[in-house]
C-alpha cells in the first residue's frame, strides 16, 4: 500500500518495479484502485495520459503487459468531477466542461490504441471491486 501513496499519480519514478501501472485521467479512480490491489498484493503505480515525449516515455519504458488503461464515458465523468468542484468549493476552469473531458478522453483512447498490449478496463459506474476484479483477472489473479 505504501507503494501505491508513494507512486501516486507518477510523483516518484520506479513504474517499472510496480506490478502493475493504472494509466487514466483524472477522476477514473486510479488512486482507490491501486490502494485496493494493494490489499490485494500487487504494488501499483498511476499515470495520467498526458501529453509530451517525457509522460509518454515513462509509460512506454513499463512493460506492456503490467499496463492497465482505464477509460469512462466523458458525459459521466464530466458529472463526476462537477460533484467534485461543488464539493470542493470552487471552479476547476474547463476542468468539467464535457468538450474538454471528451477531449481529453480521446487523446487517452488514442494513446491506449497506440499501445495494443496494454489491457483496457471500462470503469463508467462500476464500483471500485468489480474494477480490481477485472483487472485481477486481466493479470491472472483471483479477487
Amino acid at each position: 500500500m505504501d507503494f501505491a501513496i508513494r507512486h501516486d499519480d507518477g510523483q516518484r519514478r520506479g513504474a517499472r518495479r510496480a506490478d502493475i501501472v493504472l494509466v487514466g485521467v483524472s477522476r477514473t479512480f486510479k488512486t482507490p484502485l491501486s490502494v485496493y490491489l494493494a490489499t490485494k498484493g500487487l504494488a501499483g503505480g498511476q499515470r495520467a495520459p498526458g501529453p509530451g515525449p517525457a509522460a509518454a516515455a515513462g509509460l512506454l519504458a513499463v512493460p506492456p503487459e503490467r499496463v492497465v488503461a482505464l477509460k469512462t464515458e466523458p458525459h459521466r465523468l464530466a458529472a463526476l468531477r462537477r460533484v467534485r468542484a461543488e464539493h470542493l468549493g470552487y471552479a476547476f476552469g474547463d476542468y468539467d466542461d464535457l468538450h474538454h473531458v471528451r477531449r481529453e478522453m480521446d487523446f487517452a483512447l488514442t494513446l491506449y490504441a497506440r499501445n495494443p498490449g496494454w489491457a483496457v478496463v471500462d470503469v463508467t459506474g462500476k464500483p471500485i471491486e468489480e474494477i480490481s476484479s477485472e483487472i485481477l483477472a486481466l493479470r491472472g489473479r483471483q479477487a
